[in-house]
């Protein structure tokens, strides 16, 4: 790091050691649009996805374990090809030692000359170009978490969610899932894309011990938050589900997904094996989900998409399904993937479950589609098809 640098030279870090340049942390103690929080290191981002030079804003909590030297100098942020290699090789002074703040994703912090600097490493990095498929589908993934952070927040505050409702006793769960299941006192529950823990309180009011998981860290924040204001134990976790197996290693009796999850999730087959992998001997998964059929229409009721998993389905968020849900950050996408009846059972199958039961419903139980009229309570058909399409559908299976 000592060689005389001439001013037209691009820094030796770059022009030798091919590191990219990829954001500037600065720190700041102003609340500033749109950030996200991470629990873990008890500080919020923002700006990085909407700055053209990228520049991200860092705004610590009081009691953030980050190095002081992070929380008040500005820092910059290389990508490399191999962390460790460049760990092992270069002199560098090493204050934050690698870590992985997100999925598909590893960091460290080195000093030189009184400033932080960061070092990424992104997944799969060392063996494939940045182009490649698994890239594109951690960035997908980061999409949705990033989007699914506002969202969060405006869900919370709706009439649709009634969290005021909830504190005093409601449950959040429908009958379909409360008959289905039966009776879950003292089981160990694992719910797979929890949103911010509605579902999974409820099912722990019902006796259950549950862990809840999901991509947003604000999710996760206002899950564990009702958790302790309502004093119902239960725990949380922050991931990516592909990534899960790093932040959580036990079993449970019963693995539990709903409504508008696996639309999220790329890999059935993938996902499939996580969920063989997380049931006891004679365990459970239940899932009850949104009919790839309702998936094929438009907001005029036409069939226009496919019923078959096709490429990725990329859309820019202007609001959610709930009440008042105008979105602020203009720059958020969902990236969505359908996939088929077929799809899901095959699954899993090929991962060692039996299938107890594919049931199909003529309706839904929440107003979150174009077209739906209401036929009894909490019972929303087709307003063009009536009962002759299914909306839904549960599966119960069994590990073989």
């Amino acid at each position: 790091m000592n060689k005389i640098r001439l001013e037209h030279e691009l820094a030796e870090s770059i022009d030798k050691w091919g590191w990219k340049y990829h954001h500037l942390g600065i720190p700041t103690d102003k609340i500033m649009p749109n950030e996200r929080y991470l629990p873990q290191f008890k500080f919020y981002v923002s700006g990085f996805s909407t700055s053209p030079f990228g520049i991200e804003w860092m705004r610590f909590e009081p009691d953030s374990p980050f190095d002081k030297l992070i929380q008040t100098v500005p820092h910059i942020a290389f990508e490399v090809q191999d962390l460790d290699f460049e760990l092992a090789n270069r002199d560098l002074k090493v204050i934050v030692e690698p870590n992985p703040p997100a999925d598909g994703i590893r960091v460290a912090m080195i000093e030189h000359n009184g400033v932080p600097i960061e070092l990424i490493e992104f997944e799969n990095n060392k063996e494939m170009p940045a182009t490649n498929n698994r890239k594109i589908q951690m960035n997908n993934f980061e999409h949705n978490r990033e989007s699914w952070n506002e969202l969060t927040t405006l869900h919370a505050d709706s009439s649709f969610y009634d969290v005021d409702s909830f504190k005093k006793g409601k449950t959040s769960l429908n009958h379909i899932e409360i008959e289905e299941l039966g009776n879950i006192k003292g089981k160990k529950i694992l719910h797979l894309q929890c949103h911010f823990g509605m579902d999974t309180i409820s099912l722990a009011r019902l006796g259950a011990e549950v862990v809840g998981v999901d991509i947003s860290d604000t999710s996760i924040q206002k899950a564990t938050e009702l958790s302790t204001e309502l004093k119902i134990p239960a725990k949380f976790i922050r991931s990516n589900i592909y990534d899960i197996g790093n932040v959580l290693n036990e079993t449970f009796d019963i693995v539990y997904t709903s409504y508008g999850a696996i639309n999220w999730l790329d890999d059935l087959d993938k996902w499939a094996k996580i969920i063989s992998r997380y049931l006891k001997p004679n365990g459970i998964f239940y899932m009850v989900e949104f009919h790839p059929l309702r998936y094929m229409l438009n907001d005029k009721s036409e069939i226009f998409y496919s019923y078959f998993k096709s490429k990725p389905l990329e859309t820019v968020v202007e609001k959610s399904y709930t009440e008042k849900s105008e979105i602020s950050n203009k720059n958020l996408i969902h990236v969505e993937w359908h996939h088929s009846l077929s799809e899901v059972v095959n699954s899993l199958v090929a991962s060692k479950l039996t299938i107890a039961f594919l049931n199909e419903f003529p309706y839904q139980v929440y107003n979150c589609f174009p077209n739906l009229i209401e036929n009894g309570k909490g019972k929303w058909l087709s307003e063009k098809f009536g009962d002759k399409i299914p909306l839904m559908y549960s599966i119960k299976a069994k590990i073989v």
